[in-house]
């Protein structure tokens, strides 16, 4: 999903005259359809025309909706999502199923691109000005062996989409040692960090001089998201580190709702490639 949401266009042809015009089959179609597709029913409204059917479903998602035509055997179905996990596919194979149709053409439309631009940027816009979080100081990890970072500097530095633009356009520099990963359709900075090749951002005195305060990318910082048995993104704090044991509550607060923000803001394949990527090669 390249923005806040994908829309589906699907166009039926060849149906069976009959289920089109059957106000109750019709509606038990989209609503089994969307459920099986792992979208989260809220409410529903249908009405019989003559001789067509209209309804809308209106789901956590967002909504889907069918308009039938009878007389031209077609059934026309929108929907809107906000989710990356529901199967499209097998919305479209279960309604042309049910729909007895021997033709069907889909279109699937990236809805709020500029929004998800926007949203990024504002983020990003928001550390920056930010000046009364704590300074990460590369020389001061913990030398605990059940701490993540255990002893080393970050050897990871992971970027959000569109954030090594937004740095280069801010500062007028390339970021170095920068290697680009195609994450479904956007690019995402990965920087590995190692004697030969030291961080771009650590200052003389080895605090992080990426945009003043930063903690989103450095993967040994001690609060990062991860995915629970359940499969929701969670919030961890690690418990041996030395870095964690100075954070005061103000800034743990704060940190922990930019990460909910972000969750919210980027593509769910960011947030799988931050959360498998190794920190250490």
């Amino acid at each position: 999903m390249k923005g806040l949401g994908i829309h589906l266009i699907a166009d039926f042809y060849d149906c069976n005259y009959e289920i089109l015009t059957n106000q109750t089959k019709i509606r038990e179609l989209l609503v089994e359809a969307v459920k099986r597709a792992g979208a989260t029913y809220l409410s529903e409204k249908f009405h019989k025309f003559a001789p067509g059917v209209s309804g809308v479903v209106l789901l956590a998602e967002s909504h889907a909706s069918i308009h039938t035509w009878p007389e031209f055997a077609y059934a026309s179905v929108d929907l809107f999502t906000c989710s990356e996990g529901m199967d499209v596919e097998l919305l479209k194979r279960y309604l042309r199923g049910g729909l007895r149709s021997n033709r069907v053409d889909i279109k699937v439309i990236d809805r709020g691109t500029d929004s998800f631009k926007d949203g990024i940027h504002g983020l990003l816009e928001e550390l920056v000005e930010k000046d009364h979080l704590i300074e990460m100081n590369c020389s001061k990890s913990c030398k605990e062996p059940k701490c993540s970072c255990a002893g080393h500097t970050p050897a990871r530095i992971v970027l959000l989409p569109f954030e090594q633009y937004f740095f280069e356009r801010k500062t007028g520099k390339k970021i170095p040692g920068l290697q680009i990963h195609k994450v479904e359709d956007y690019e995402v900075g990965v920087i590995s960090i190692s004697a030969e090749n030291p961080c771009p951002f650590k200052r003389k005195d080895n605090s992080c001089g990426l945009g003043k305060h930063r903690f989103f990318e450095c993967k040994v910082y001690p609060i990062w998201p991860e995915y629970d048995d359940m499969g929701m993104a969670v919030l961890h704090r690690a418990p041996n580190c030395y870095l964690s044991n100075k954070l005061s509550k103000e800034h743990v607060e704060y940190v922990e709702d930019l990460w909910r923000r972000v969750i919210l803001t980027v593509p769910k394949s960011w947030l799988d490639f931050y959360c498998t990527i190794p920190i250490h090669d």
